[in-house]
């Protein structure tokens, strides 16, 4: 079995001058980033933006690459900041839930290995608005 690939978004919003992250539930109920495989013949941002869409029910821009999460030994998780633009035909809404959160409140939900991702976005985000 060769190395899967996989991409992802740390999706944001400001709203009343304060910065929002978008999580949703995986599969098993904890909250993550919208995430998934990367189909032949599309990019890792393709990719990025697709998962948002089904995932998350959102359409955004993607700023920059954040950083990658190695999932196991053969698996990695390039993910991207995304700016959120609009809501969108949610695919998976019968599946997952979504939440936006303060930095702090999505530190609290995030597996730890998610959380240093979410960091860098949160300085990436503070760069933007400055």
């Amino acid at each position: 079995m060769g190395n899967r690939q996989l991409a992802g978004a740390i999706p944001f919003r400001l709203k009343n001058n304060k910065v929002r992250f978008l999580l949703v539930t995986s599969t098993s109920g904890s909250w993550i980033f919208p995430k998934g495989g990367i189909e032949p013949g599309d990019t890792e941002q393709e990719t990025a933006k697709k998962e948002c869409q089904e995932e998350a029910g959102i359409v955004g821009k993607v700023i920059k690459r954040i950083g990658i999460y190695k999932k196991t030994e053969s698996s990695s998780i390039t993910f991207f900041l995304l700016n959120y633009r609009r809501p969108t035909k949610w695919v998976e809404r019968k599946r997952r839930k979504r939440r936006w959160c303060s930095y702090k409140k999505a530190r609290n939900l995030l597996p730890a290995k998610q959380r240093r991702l979410l960091d860098k976005a949160r300085l990436e985000v503070q760069k933007l608005n400055k």
